[in-house]
């Protein structure tokens, strides 16, 4: 008689989006299948339709570690659907407790890091999430360098809004703490994913570095007009702003910092009409911050 083996589910199930990352996809697999945990875990690895020979080395690694690499092929690429992606690979990871991130194009260095993570949010129950430091590696230059040098804490919604403190490949959450994400929140930004997380408990940060985020001459900032990509993130945080209790004087603020910071790139690449849009739409938003603050003041 024929016993059926019994099928153990994942503790962890890392969600992995691949589009035209073959330079950099065997580092980012490797970074999955050296973890070395005392739980099943699986990496959720999708494909969305990319154009190179990156489903030929997810279905190598699939071959290989059948166990571990669990892979999706899209053949229509997903990404410009409204959470599309994160539907998809939050439905193939039902059956995991947590959920951590690696994007194809970045990578995991530390063989222990699901296994400190999980550990974290196993004896501290109020935390939704924990996010490790990692290294940001410049394509262009060839340089490395810490994504920051805070020491250990819980995140704000502020501090998580005002600046990347940690790379997504940190990130470690309770799946439960997504079940109705995509239901209030129309984008499936990170920014956004991390505001929500910090409304369903509390979010670690710790300062050891575990992963490797890049960012060069494959990064979306190359390749988008300056302007476009500036009203990109405004469209973020606006959305940030309509989901969570934020003040709007300082969202505002926020807003036209980002403007602001996108003039000097323009004008390096020659986007002088993107420069002055920039210009004035931080201006305006200025205004609108110090409207607020005025209203709040009289109020």
């Amino acid at each position: 008689m024929k016993m059926n083996k019994k099928v153990i589910s994942p503790i962890v199930a890392i969600h992995c989006m691949v589009y035209n990352h073959e330079p950099y996809l065997r580092q980012c697999l490797d970074g999955f299948v050296m973890q070395q945990t005392d739980f099943p875990f699986v990496a959720i690895v999708h494909d969305d339709a990319s154009t190179d020979h990156s489903a030929e080395i997810i279905r190598e690694y699939a071959a290989k570690y059948p166990n571990i690499i669990h892979p999706i092929y899209e053949t229509e690429n997903q990404y410009s659907k409204p959470n599309a992606i994160f539907r998809i690979m939050f439905e193939a990871s039902k059956e995991a407790k947590y959920i951590a991130f690696c994007e194809g194009d970045d990578y995991w260095t530390d063989e222990k890091k699901l296994q400190r993570q999980v550990d974290f949010l196993e004896s501290h129950l109020s935390y939704a999430a924990i996010a490790e430091n990692g290294l940001i590696h410049n394509e262009v230059n060839n340089t490395e360098y810490p994504f920051n040098t805070k020491s250990s804490h819980d995140l704000t919604t502020k501090e998580v809004i005002i600046t990347r403190r940690f790379p997504t490949a940190g990130v470690l959450c309770r799946r439960e703490a997504l079940s109705d994400y995509t239901t209030t929140c129309r984008l499936g930004v990170d920014t956004i994913m991390w505001c929500w997380l910090l409304t369903k408990g509390l979010f670690r940060f710790e300062a050891v570095i575990s992963s490797v985020y890049r960012r060069g001459e494959q990064g979306m900032t190359v390749y988008t007009e300056p302007y476009v990509f500036a009203k990109k993130i405004e469209r973020w945080n606006k959305e940030i702003l309509r989901v969570f209790d934020v003040q709007k004087d300082f969202m505002f603020l926020h807003i036209a910092k980002i403007y602001k910071s996108f003039i000097m790139p323009s004008i390096k690449r020659h986007y002088y009409s993107s420069a002055v849009k920039c210009c004035v739409k931080g201006g305006v938003y200025v205004l609108k911050s110090i409207w607020e603050k005025v209203i709040h003041s009289k109020s």
